[in-house]
């Protein structure tokens, strides 16, 4: 019979969650006001479609970190600000049924979905 020190297993490591996110762009006014805001966030991703790379609203998101979603939501516009523990992450999106993914680390502000 173990005793009660042996019998515990050890804890899984706490999971990630996102700090805050902020989603938008939509026309010229709000894409403006939005990056007015970039500095609050540290992680910036775009998603556009097609040639021309016209933006993308209506987005199913997840963002992972390892084995671990830390954020999961459906981005309302082209562009995305994530707040995040410093890291490595893997950013999934969904349009049109097609599953694009990019690899992220925190700090930086420049990334994009393709479609």
């Amino acid at each position: 019979m173990l005793s009660g020190a042996q019998a515990q297993m050890p804890a899984p490591p706490a999971p990630l969650h996102v700090d805050s996110h902020l989603c938008g762009g939509v026309g010229d006014s709000s894409l403006t006001q939005l990056k007015s805001r970039a500095a609050d966030y540290n992680l910036g991703f775009w998603m556009v479609g097609g040639p021309g790379g016209a933006y993308l609203a209506d987005v199913p998101i997840q963002i992972r970190s390892g084995s671990h979603t830390v954020a999961s939501f459906t981005a309302d516009g082209p562009l995305c600000y994530v707040k995040l523990p410093a890291g490595r992450y893997t950013v999934t999106g969904t349009h049109n049924g097609q599953t694009r993914s990019v690899q992220v680390h925190s700090g930086s502000m420049n990334n994009y979905l393709r479609w």
